[in-house]
């Protein structure tokens, strides 16, 4: 099965799958086993032997698991002890899962560019290197530890610069505003975005507005791309695209053995040539020379995905880009179902990328065969994509709606961005790096001493992820973190055990983490409880961005939430809206509610029933009536003509009494009288029509009906002890017959006990079921007097 093309029928059948092993072992895991094991040595047999086949299969999920892109080992499951003392392992494995699947699909949708994994110190490097321009290919990958390129940067990024970013621009190629005044002076805000003046009144080339055949594009076979990492092959790079009408840019980023991020390659292709330049090189701050094309409006640069390109160009070599085109937003625009590079591709190319090599480590000098191959793919095919895609939003426009404009429109929104420093927020945890993001997208339940555990654990993560300029999840996973606040190790020992895997950096500052620990206990004692805080930061909960939604689109969004939301201003619920204003109990409302319920009737009466199973409401539900109510209808005596059922299933007739309570408060009742509270008892004096001399007190008429039922049920008594002596000579007679051995051969199953009990001839039926508590009913009785003294015997006396 392919499942790039079929991956809806597959996953239709697996979760089918698993929906059907669930309910087995549910309904399995709900019967005896235990005695089915000791009664039945061959189903013993065989449930120890699907012990065994569950645990082996565990154990090559979780190898399967981490064998790519993870640097966790697996535990090991030989038998149900293991995996109880494996449990915290098993979590992280698939914490880290789960991590790696949120970021493969933002990739997938297009919503960001491709990542460097979080666990990705041990990346796939080789072991026999090449020379990256040689026709060589070298497969087998080995994990190894690199030097930071970074340290040998001549402007490196200091991790601790609270200062706002200042735009690395020497000079600006193409300026409508001079540099000095387009960046401001950096106040509060930052310094200003030195193209946005440029950006916004750009024009972009008459060729996207018209149609065209899509040029075809060379075969990579017939060329090899240029590699380009010295002064000089920049500078005749440079002299080509300066020739060309339309490039394509993408580049390759690793965000893991560095604070802020590393682009490591930049690719470059034009209809005829493609370039790979290498932007790890000590000078690469000089290639601001490229933005003689960049910030050229007259060349259409073409990207996808661009989010991040924005950000990574101007924070670690200065460019900017006017003239953007961002197929990701032609892909939203024409409701294609996937965004990404690697959907294009195979659509538009008929290519499929290798994406072994997603988690590669692009800091490998010489770059191996398969990596540039990798690279170069990801914009020699995007030029043909992107003729494809112009022709399609032009066939798809209508005069009121053109999709071209749309999309350079969103083009022009991610080209201007603007890097700024992120700093850590210790009280409130707000930002991309604070503490509060990754605790909202989860449901955890944090005692105030976890809760500040976990916030002091956050803070030293990035303050050592700072220090020795590594990502924050290099030095501890997400998911250790949460584990080391949940646990709250006060030892170097329970630490390494709450934090296996261990990093370096953790079993290096192992004595400093624990005191932080216990300090933080102490502290949180008396602190802030997380769902204070979950309220005070409740603006600023993190949403996943949509970035194809545009406002018109949004404003057009209905449902019940809008519905809601119309109805007050301040998107709170009123609440007095959706109240009636006459009760038949305690009378009318205050007339202060009925403009309003008035006013959102109709949209809060289809809001609610969408949400609740609320009856049809009516505008007569919501008015005061001119009559004041009954006597009869206050003391809730029905006077309609609906009929009503009494308990014996006959319909009651409009003039009967339902008592609701009897009010006499006597002695103890017996369990058998206490069933007269919900009795239907019929009065004559209750007939709806008013009387001066009638006494139409409801408790008069509660404790008249009482009266006569009472004085019913005092024959029930005698009967039902008749009725108890007849069956106790029954019981005698069926118990003879039960005196006899009992046949284990042919009695009927334990487990169908019920169907056999109703295919005995009438033995259901006389006995009925056994209730133990059936004389405790009766109330407590004291032990019955003996007619004569015996010997032998003792007597309970009274006063």
């Amino acid at each position: 099965m392919d499942l790039t093309s079929d991956l809806k029928p597959f996953q239709d059948r697996v979760t089918s799958s698993l929906l059907d092993v669930t309910r087995t072992a549910g309904q399995i895991s709900a019967e005896d086993l235990s005695f089915h094991r000791s009664s039945n040595r061959s189903l013993s047999r065989s449930l120890d032997a699907q012990n065994i086949r569950l645990l082996q299969l565990t154990q090559r999920l979780l190898t399967a698991a981490t064998t790519t892109g993870s640097s966790i080992t697996p535990p090991k499951v030989q038998d149900i002890e293991g995996v109880e003392d494996s449990w915290r392992s098993l979590v992280d494995v698939v914490d880290d899962l789960l991590e790696r699947a949120d970021a493969c699909l933002d990739e997938y949708t297009g919503v960001i560019k491709r990542l460097s994994p979080a666990a990705q110190d041990g990346a796939m490097i080789p072991t026999t290197l090449n020379d990256g321009r040689s026709k060589k290919k070298s497969s087998t990958f080995a994990a190894r530890q690199l030097p930071k390129p970074q340290l040998l940067f001549e402007n490196s990024h200091k991790n601790h610069e609270v200062a706002p970013f200042k735009p690395l621009l020497r000079t600006k190629p193409h300026s409508v505003v001079d540099l000095d005044k387009s960046i401001g002076e950096g106040g509060d805000d930052g310094y200003n975005h030195p193209y946005a003046v440029e950006i916004e009144q750009a024009s972009y080339p008459e060729g996207v507005y018209q149609k065209a055949e899509p040029l075809p594009y060379k075969s990579p076979a017939n060329y090899d791309a240029t590699f380009v990492d010295t002064k000089e092959g920049i500078g005749e790079m440079l002299a080509e695209l300066r020739e060309a009408s339309e490039i394509a840019v993408d580049l390759e980023h690793h965000d893991t053995h560095s604070y802020v991020g590393i682009v490591c390659l930049m690719q470059i292709s034009t209809r005829e040539k493609d370039w790979i330049i290498d932007t790890l090189v000590p000078w690469r701050e000089e290639l601001q020379i490229l933005n003689e094309v960049f910030a050229d409006p007259k060349i259409l640069k073409v990207f996808q995905g661009s989010t991040m390109d924005m950000i990574w160009l101007q924070r670690d070599l200065g460019l900017y880009v006017v003239g953007l085109f961002d197929t990701f937003h032609a892909s939203t625009a024409l409701g294609f179902p996937q965004k990404s590079l690697k959907y294009l591709l195979e659509r538009f190319c008929d290519y499929h990328a290798n994406k072994k090599l997603q988690m590669a480590d692009w800091r490998i000098r010489p770059i191996p065969d398969e990596m540039l191959e990798y690279a170069r793919s990801d914009t020699h095919y995007l030029l043909f994509i992107y003729d494809n895609l112009r022709n399609l939003l032009l066939e798809a426009s209508s005069p009121d709606n053109n999709l071209i404009d749309y999309v350079l429109q969103e083009s022009k929104k991610e080209a201007l961005q603007r890097y700024d420093r992120t700093a850590y927020d210790v009280e409130k945890g707000l930002g991309p790096v604070g503490w509060f993001a990754p605790l909202a997208r989860r449901s955890i339940r944090f005692t105030p001493e976890q809760f500040a555990v976990y916030r002091a654990v956050h803070e030293w993560r990035d303050r050592t992820a700072r220090a020795l300029d590594e990502s924050p999840m290099f030095i501890m996973s997400q998911g250790t973190l949460f584990a080391v606040a949940e646990t709250m190790p006060t030892t170097v020992p329970a630490l390494i055990t709450a934090t296996n895997p261990v990093s370096r950096a953790t079993q290096t500052s192992s004595r400093e983490l624990v005191e932080i620990i216990k300090r933080s206990k102490e502290v949180g004692r008396d602190g802030p409880t997380l769902a204070d805080v979950m309220r005070e930061n409740e603006a600023f909960l993190p949403r996943r961005r949509n970035p194809g939604k545009t406002a018109e689109r949004a404003s057009q969004d209905q449902g019940v939430a809008a519905t809601l939301q119309m109805l007050n201003g301040n998107g709170s619920i009123d609440s007095s809206a959706d109240r009636s204003f006459t009760s038949r109990f305690w009378g009318t409302v205050g007339k202060s509610f009925v403009t309003t319920a008035s006013r959102c009737i109709a949209p809060l009466n289809d809001a609610w029933r969408m949400v609740l199973p609320l009856p049809a409401l009516s505008d007569d539900s919501f008015t005061v009536p001119a009559q004041p109510i009954s006597v009869d209808e206050a003391v809730g005596v029905s006077t309609s003509s609906s009929p009503h059922l009494d308990r014996s299933g006959e319909k009651a007739r409009a003039d009967d009494v339902f008592i609701l309570k009897e009010l006499d408060k006597g002695s103890k009742r017996k369990a058998a009288e206490a069933d007269l509270d919900n009795d239907v008892v019929p009065s004559s004096k209750m007939t709806g029509e008013l009387d001066a001399n009638t006494d139409y007190s409801p408790i008069g008429n509660y404790q008249k009906g009482a009266s006569e039922a009472r004085a019913e049920a005092k024959v029930r008594p005698r009967e039902e002890k008749r009725r108890k002596k007849a069956l106790g000579k029954e019981e005698d007679a069926i118990g003879d017959v039960l005196t006899e051995p009992f046949d284990y051969a042919n009695t009927g199953s334990i487990l169908s006990a019920e169907s056999d009990r109703q295919q005995r001839n009438g033995s259901a039926a006389i006995r009925g079921e056994f209730n133990p508590y059936a004389k405790a009913l009766d109330g407590p009785q004291g032990l019955k007097r003996a007619r004569k003294e015996t010997a032998g015997r003792s007597f309970t006396f009274k006063k």
